[in-house]
């Protein structure tokens, strides 16, 4: 509890010179310890979450498997009465439901390139995958209780700074998406409405997340993997051309230098992985798979 309290609870906090940044502080180093002295599942998921952010830190490797082990027992003993409260969900209990599965979010994200060893191998690609499942539960409840979700202190993790407070942009990225989007107006503007919505959507939080990410905001990478709905899920799955391409386009900015200890770092091998996916390409879709696999092919790209 001492290192969530002065060390790991800051990682979770994005939000700076503005409002935000005491509500949020607040909520994850006070608001949310006290939360979890009264419910089992959330203590045990921040004590997961905590071990696993000290195995990151750890020099030795045993020391390292020691902390990486509590972790998967307190993810465990989490589980177990989660279970139980996630069908009785009320506006009294969502808050803390909604932390906890950011907290199982985070330890899916932190795993693979912590403990790489630890449970059934997986792709890249079936990680991610996995972790878009995993967050249709908090997408649920801010359908049900959105209300109670978005007011203070936790709204705070919902805020976006305004964008013309952004200085940097990065324009390349940005002339890439544009490609994407004439590839989504192409194929669907006039057939399959849906598909194009979605896809436009996740063209446009893509956007903002590069510029948020290129001004120093990690946390903006994991905020686009929340805001797609479940119909560009749907293309993903079904490995649709350009739902895939744009999630290649998200995993170029993985491959940029980042702080935040548990986000996964596996670009390159998530774009080639993806590439795989993609069959009888247009000429745009050609190119706008090349100019991903060549942002990734080297440190210096």
């Amino acid at each position: 509890m001492h290192q969530w309290s002065t060390k790991t609870y800051l990682t979770f906090c994005h939000q700076q010179g503005q409002e935000y940044e005491q509500d949020e502080r607040e909520l994850w180093q006070e608001v949310m310890p006290k939360e979890a002295l009264r419910l089992k599942y959330l203590l045990n998921s921040t004590f997961a979450v905590t071990s696993l952010h000290m195995a990151s830190l750890a020099d030795h490797p045993v020391t390292r498997e020691q902390y990486v082990t509590a972790a998967v027992e307190y993810h465990n003993a989490s589980l177990a009465h989660f279970m139980q409260a996630w069908p009785q969900v009320t506006e009294h209990s969502c808050r803390a439901i909604y932390v906890t599965s950011m907290g199982y979010f985070v330890l899916t994200m932190a795993m693979p390139h912590i403990a790489p060893m630890r449970g059934e191998p997986q792709t890249v690609e079936q990680s991610i995958f996995a972790l878009l499942v995993l967050y249709k539960g908090p997408r649920r409840l801010l359908r049900m209780f959105g209300e109670q979700l978005t007011a203070r202190p936790l709204g705070a993790t919902f805020a976006k700074k305004d964008m013309r407070q952004f200085s940097r942009r990065d324009e390349k990225f940005l002339q890439a998406l544009d490609r994407l989007r004439r590839i989504n107006d192409m194929q669907y503007s006039k057939h399959f409405l849906n598909f194009h919505k979605a896809n436009q959507a996740a063209l446009r939080e893509l956007q903002e997340c590069s510029t948020r990410f290129i001004n120093g905001v990690d946390m903006a990478i994991i905020g686009w993997l929340t805001l797609l709905d479940d119909d560009f899920i749907d293309l993903l799955q079904q490995h649709q051309n350009l739902a895939i391409l744009i999630m290649m386009h998200w995993a170029v900015l993985l491959e940029r230098p980042m702080e935040a200890w548990w986000l996964l770092r596996s670009g390159r091998a998530l774009v080639y992985e993806l590439s795989e996916s993609l069959s009888d390409l247009t000429r745009d879709e050609q190119e706008a798979r090349d100019w991903c696999q060549l942002q990734v092919s080297s440190p210096n790209s």
